[in-house]
């Protein structure tokens, strides 16, 4: 109920993230890394309501494993540089999510395809060829979309077949240009209050990084311009969202509904980076 009054058309949730937990069940990764999945679809229950609501639902992965258990069951410590038969068994794991939500799920959003040369790693992006990864992300939904994140402030693709950008972005400089390669669809997604997740309990979620008028001016000129963007808000422990930040996204789908003009922008008062 909250993400619908905020006037959004989609929401980017998570099957699991960095600690290598997922809200949600899944057989093919049972079978390899026992206990890792909750026995309640809390992906589900989200899913079918915002879907009741006319929204549609993006899921939220790393591409690559987080944790021991998980690396060794999945196979990524077999061979320090070729990842493609780690790729090839997690391909497995989101073809079960993806054939048992069909058309819950409209796109993906994969994070942590970073790139041997900027990270240093022995490994490259060439792990997801030859695997059936478009055709996993498909399987239960033919028209589903995803995008894989070469890192932060990084606005370029992985792969040919990503069907929009996965735009990680720190602050609201950069904005639609020329078209994309494809007619693929232009995408960004910025946090407005933490760092993209709150982790301290019992503690108030930081208040909203940017001014109306900057974050409206940015929304306006990105949706002039054919883009989308998506607004990372802090969620507690209990799962309710940041009550500052969804006035403020309420107040910023007033304002595009009713076609307000941005202000102008003077320099001075853009508080870019926090």
């Amino acid at each position: 109920e909250e993400i619908a009054a905020t006037g959004a058309g989609w929401l980017i949730f998570p099957f699991g993230h960095g600690e290598g937990l997922f809200c949600s069940p899944n057989a093919c990764l049972e079978a390899l890394v026992p206990n890792r999945c909750s026995k309640r679809d809390l992906f589900r229950e989200i899913a079918e309501n915002l879907t009741r609501r006319g929204l549609r639902v993006l899921a939220y992965l790393p591409s690559t494993p987080c944790g021991d258990e998980l690396k060794q069951g999945l196979g990524w410590d077999r061979d320090p540089v070729d990842k493609r038969e780690f790729q090839k068994c997690y391909a497995g794991v989101v073809r079960e999510w993806s054939e048992r939500m069909g058309t819950l799920i409209s796109g993906w959003w994969f994070d942590c395809a970073y790139s041997g040369p900027r990270t240093n790693f022995t490994w490259g992006n060439d792990r997801f060829l030859d695997v059936g990864w478009g055709e996993a992300v498909r399987a239960g939904n033919p028209d589903s979309v995803y995008a894989l994140n070469p890192g932060a402030n990084t606005f370029q693709y992985v792969l040919e077949d990503e069907g929009f950008l996965a735009g990680e972005a720190n602050d609201l400089r950069v904005r639609p240009g020329q078209p994309l390669i494809g007619d693929k669809q232009w995408h960004s997604l910025v946090w407005i209050d933490c760092l993209w997740l709150h982790k301290t309990r019992e503690t108030p979620i930081d208040p909203p990084r940017f001014y109306d008028a900057e974050l409206y001016h940015y929304l306006y000129t990105c949706h002039a311009n054919g883009g989308a963007v998506t607004l990372n808000i802090g969620i507690y422990q209990d799962g309710t969202l940041a009550e500052q930040s969804v006035a403020q996204v309420t107040r910023m789908a007033k304002w595009m509904a009713g076609k307000r003009k941005p202000e102008p922008l003077n320099r001075w008062r853009l508080r870019y980076g926090g």
